[in-house]
């Protein structure tokens, strides 16, 4: 039921209209069941540029779609559990969770990683898989890094080379990509680079949010690891390029969270993952 009011013209017309209708003479508004009216239609992108698309996101940097599984078309493909073939590493309390498509409040398919500290220090807990390649290898992976108000949590990607158990994170931490080298999951050993959120989006700041999901992407050419990261998928900051083999050979690439200390719950969420 919807209300249509003629507010200008002329007596004749108002009364063919209230005749067609059959409304009273007396009625100065003209009211009848069964009317809509419809919403004006979305302007969809044209499928050239819905295939042009990166990772599924929409020209305003939003999260567009997400499938299950397969992949193409521009859609999000979210990794499971089960993929992480090598594992846990210092699991702890941490758990993980394959959430599907619309299984939370209708939201997008997902894997979740959730911690609470439970111990002071340092406390890198990761899901890891082998390196596609032994050489040269692409990760990339859409993320969501649920950090709490205060406290000095990270998360993101990460690499380990197993034999030693040394690690390479490349975490946001507070409001700046990092990357910190760990002899272990519980040893920190030295920083190796960063980019603030307010360099790369100098529009952003603290009274205006940035993006809550970003695009984390590793590359090794076969020479040097490239770690860069992209609000929408399509905008590119470099935060650091090293040798293959500084600081350790990695054999492993993964997801990590890492509450430090801090009592708040560290909450990752992975939307898409590549890898080639």
């Amino acid at each position: 039921m919807a209300d249509i009011e003629i507010t200008s013209a002329d007596p004749a017309t108002i009364a063919g209209i209230r005749a067609a209708l059959g409304a009273p003479d007396a009625a100065r508004t003209l009211r009848f069941p069964d009317a809509e009216v419809a919403p004006p239609s979305p302007v969809l992108p044209s499928a050239a540029t819905r295939a042009s698309k990166l990772l599924g996101f929409t020209s305003g940097g939003a999260l567009e779609a997400t499938t299950g599984g397969g992949g193409g078309g521009g859609q999000f493909v979210a990794p499971l559990v089960s993929s992480f073939t090598g594992g846990w590493v210092n699991q702890g309390t941490a758990t993980a969770t394959d959430i599907a498509a619309g299984g939370l409040l209708g939201g997008l398919a997902q894997l979740r990683m959730f911690k609470i500290a439970a111990a002071a220090g340092e406390q890198v807990t990761a899901l890891v898989k082998p390196l596609s390649g032994a050489s040269a290898w692409s990760y990339t992976a859409v993320l969501s890094c649920r950090l709490p108000a205060t406290g000095n949590h990270c998360m993101g990607l990460l690499l380990r080379e197993s034999s030693s158990g040394k690690l390479i994170l490349y975490p946001m931490r507070n409001e700046a990509f990092q990357v910190m080298k760990f002899n272990s999951p519980t040893s920190w050993s030295a920083m190796g680079g960063a980019a603030e959120m307010s360099d790369i989006l100098p529009g952003f700041g603290r009274t205006n949010p940035p993006p809550s999901v970003w695009v984390f992407r590793l590359v090794c050419n076969g020479t040097n690891i490239v770690f860069s990261v992209s609000p929408d998928g399509q905008l590119w900051t470099q935060v650091h390029s090293a040798v293959k083999a500084d600081f350790m050979v990695p054999n492993q690439v993964g997801l990590f969270i890492d509450p430090i200390t801090n009592p708040g719950r560290s909450d990752l969420r992975c939307f898409h993952w590549e890898e080639s």
